[in-house]
């Protein structure tokens, strides 16, 4: 909120960008997110600071997603409002690739896709949902699942000893597995 940055999220489709983006918008405004606009595209101002959220840019037409990459380019540069995107890395880079008024921004993100380790500039910020571990995203969910509180509702069932969900919640709660 006091320092806000422009944001790309790229990853396969279930890898969680358009939650993020949702997260993104709750802890900015302090509302929750019940429905997207029909748009895909959440405006909101924070602080004076003024923000687009797009969730998937799969959902856009090509005309649409060109006129927001042409936008973010000129709002890293003029630091007048700041985007947080869920995009699929292919139609990203396709869209950046097909309109030569966008090289400077094409130069920004292949960048930040090919190499990992390189400087983040301040402006943007690339992240690469498939670089991410998912092993520390099991441990956290399997933790969350096992629960005990979670699991108090199946105490009185009289199924719980036929039950495959409370079966596998047993098996996943014994460290060695």
């Amino acid at each position: 909120k006091n320092t806000p940055t422009s944001i790309i999220i790229t990853g396969n489709a279930g890898d969680g960008k358009t939650r993020i983006c949702r997260n993104v918008y709750e802890s900015l405004t302090g509302k929750k997110m019940n429905m997207w606009d029909s748009s895909g595209i959440e405006e909101l101002e924070v602080n004076g600071q003024k923000f687009r959220i797009i969730k998937d840019f799969s959902e856009l037409q090509d005309r649409i997603i060109n006129e927001e990459l042409v936008r973010l380019q000129n709002a890293i540069t003029n630091r007048d409002e700041y985007y947080l995107i869920a995009a699929n890395e292919g139609k990203l880079t396709h869209a950046l690739v097909k309109n030569p008024q966008l090289r400077n921004l094409y130069e920004i993100v292949t960048k930040q896709l090919s190499d990992r380790t390189a400087t983040k500039p301040r402006n943007l910020h690339i992240y690469n949902l498939l670089h991410t571990s998912s092993s520390i995203y099991a441990l956290k969910i399997l933790q969350e699942w096992n629960k005990k509180e979670n699991w108090q509702i199946c105490s009185d069932c009289k199924q719980r000893k036929k039950c495959i969900v409370y079966h596998n919640h047993n098996k996943l709660k014994e460290r060695n597995v």
